[in-house]
């Protein structure tokens, strides 16, 4: 770590390194002195205290695998009108409903006078008449026949397009309380770009937060110095004009820095722009609702990613019910959402690698309902019932009232931590410290500098690239064998017993138990029919529990026990985990078909 250049072969290093390397390696002294180690002699022979590099070693675990990506619910619904339970098919598609003209279902019931007719919306689809609310006993809903067919045709015509997607996915059935369904227009503009509805109306976009207090313009894409100074962004940290990418500029609290990665291909390759060409697809499905369906102006008009800059976005943790208000200051070569440490506080979220949403503001305050929350315990989860609009000290998680401000930290905090002193021995400037003062926002001071946020740096952890169980399995024990903290055994004993023999068992219990799924219609059977087929559409059955579901985490633990001497219990164990299998499926998944008249004594 010593700045240098080589000459022929030769190592030179130039004043004053020099000079600072000479002085620890005893220069000045006459006769050499030697100690125990490396360490113990450079601090003898020095005219200078040397410190150890690293006083004292702590094991942490790792941290979640990056990610940023939209938000899918099972069955990837684009719409939340249902498609029926076996009608849609095995995509859940609503156009494959429209195949069986009127169904059945459970919604919100509205009359119109006029068409005499019950719909689910509060104006007709027919005649556009103003319907009334039908309602017993504080009971909204009730099953009724509807015409799929007509509805997603006089929809295409709402929506003046000419022909319909091959593919608008639902739910199988509404969970909300009243069943109240969105208009079938928004599902087949989230069908034309290829976008997915949360449950609640919105898209939402998920990303591993984390914290960031500065940065340089190249650090971001997709914006310009000139847009930055238009987003405030004038001056660096010195009060310097910003002319140039590599002045430090602060982060503003609100301010928030996106990802453009998104989640890898088929082969490990990262998908460049993967999350921003979603967002960018989610702006334009926005653009065009207000336009063909509410007879609007656009508000987006996003034809490239720069045109995201400066728009408002909802962030929002799971498990709240509350977002603060962000502003899109540009986008990063990540799989992370950057923000303030006061931003990711804000939304409850303690900045060690949770995972934070997203969602455009105006898609939130036209596409949001508390009609369409599941009426379960938690429904009303990651919904942004309340809206912060500017965050307050004060107001946020105090966990970060402990964010140092500190652009160095003082010698009495390393010599403290020579003698294993309290933190609070020492008086750093803390955040709550500036509470209600003009320099809570401003001026919180970083202690280690970077080239570039979107150019250093792993992209991908092995964790992802890694393409099986095994693979990551034989990795990780390899740390734990070049780890001394660490003892191989243990490690390997609590991978099997924790994670892999509790698979294994719970899939083989499920296995025993499973429905049949049919793969034309998606009936489910608790037992097969004896005619082997689907009753309802002659399809042909298969399992919703597989061979390869129960087995996938049984070939690692026995690469394991072959590898590592195990304890005598986890080896019985497994052997015998391993008779269960072969019991249930055959050796080597290879069980012998047999006819009724096999087991008929003769």
């Amino acid at each position: 770590l010593i700045p240098h250049h080589v000459k022929k072969d030769i190592i030179i290093i130039r004043y004053p390194y020099s000079a600072a390397l000479l002085v620890q390696l005893g220069f000045l002294e006459k006769e050499p002195i030697i100690g125990k180690n490396g360490f113990e002699t450079v601090e003898k022979i020095s005219s200078v205290p040397v410190r150890d590099k690293v006083g004292t070693y702590i094991g942490a675990r790792m941290g979640r695998p990056e990610k940023a990506k939209i938000r899918e619910m099972k069955g990837s619904p684009m719409l939340l009108f249902p498609v029926g339970k076996r009608e849609g098919g095995r995509l859940r598609n609503l156009v494959e409903t429209a195949n069986y003209g009127k169904v059945t279902f459970d919604l919100k019931t509205y009359y119109c006078e006029k068409c005499k007719k019950l719909t689910p919306y509060t104006r007709c689809i027919y005649c556009g008449s103003k319907t009334i609310l039908l309602q017993k006993d504080g009971i909204a809903h009730r099953k009724y026949e509807i015409n799929v067919k007509e509805y997603l045709e006089i929809a295409a015509k709402n929506l003046k397009l000419s022909s319909l997607p091959k593919v608008i996915k639902g739910p199988k059935k509404l969970s909300s309380k009243n069943k109240h369904p969105e208009r079938i227009e928004k599902g087949i503009l989230r069908a034309k770009y290829g976008v997915f509805v949360f449950r609640d109306g919105t898209i939402r976009f998920d990303a591993i937060e984390v914290p960031i207090t500065y940065f340089r313009p190249k650090d971001l894409v997709y914006v310009s110095i000139e847009k930055l100074k238009e987003l405030g962004y004038d001056k660096d940290i010195y009060g310097k004009p910003l002319e140039s990418e590599d002045q430090i500029l602060e982060l503003k609290p609100q301010d928030v820095i996106l990802p453009t990665i998104g989640p890898l291909k088929k082969g490990g390759k990262i998908k460049k722009d993967g999350f921003l060409r979603t967002i960018v697809n989610a702006a334009r499905f926005i653009d065009e609702l207000l336009e063909r369906f509410y007879g609007l102006p656009k508000y987006y008009n996003v034809k490239k990613p720069e045109d995201l800059v400066g728009h408002l976005i909802i962030a929002i943790a799971p498990h709240t019910s509350a977002g603060v208000i962000g502003r899109i200051i540009g986008f990063a070569r990540t799989q992370a959402l950057l923000m303030h440490p006061m931003m990711h506080a804000g939304i409850r979220r303690n900045c060690d690698g949770d995972e934070g949403g997203i969602i455009l503001l105006l898609d939130a305050l036209i596409n949001f309902s508390r009609e369409y929350l599941p009426s379960k315990t938690g429904g009303s989860m990651d919904a942004p019932l309340i809206v912060t609009l500017r965050l307050k000290g004060m107001e946020v998680d105090d966990e970060v009232h402990d964010f140092d401000t500190y652009w160095f930290y003082p010698l009495e905090l390393y010599e403290a931590s020579l003698q294993y002193k309290s933190p609070d021995d020492v008086k750093i400037e803390k955040l709550k410290d500036r509470l209600g003062t003009k320099k809570e926002y401003t001026n919180w001071g970083f202690l280690h500098d970077l080239e570039s946020i979107s150019k250093i740096g792993n992209k991908i952890s092995a964790y992802k690239t890694l393409k099986t169980m095994l693979d990551k399995l034989k990795y990780q024990l390899l740390i734990g064998e070049l780890v001394r903290a660490s003892d191989i055994s243990v490690v390997a004993k609590l991978v099997i017993n924790l994670h892999f023999a509790m698979d294994v068992k719970g899939n083989l219990r499920k296995f025993s138990q499973q429905e049949f799924r049919c793969t034309k219609c998606n009936t489910k059977y608790r037992r097969i029919p004896l005619s082997g087929r689907c009753e309802k559409c002659g399809g042909r059955l298969t399992f919703t529990v597989h061979y390869g579901t129960v087995t996938k985490y049984l070939e690692p633990s026995l690469w394991i026990a072959n590898k590592i001497d195990l304890d005598k219990y986890t080896m019985s164990a497994l052997k015998a985990l391993k008779n269960k299998v072969s019991m249930t499926f055959g050796v080597g998944g290879k069980a012998s078909n047999k006819s009724i008249l096999d087991f008929i004594s003769k």
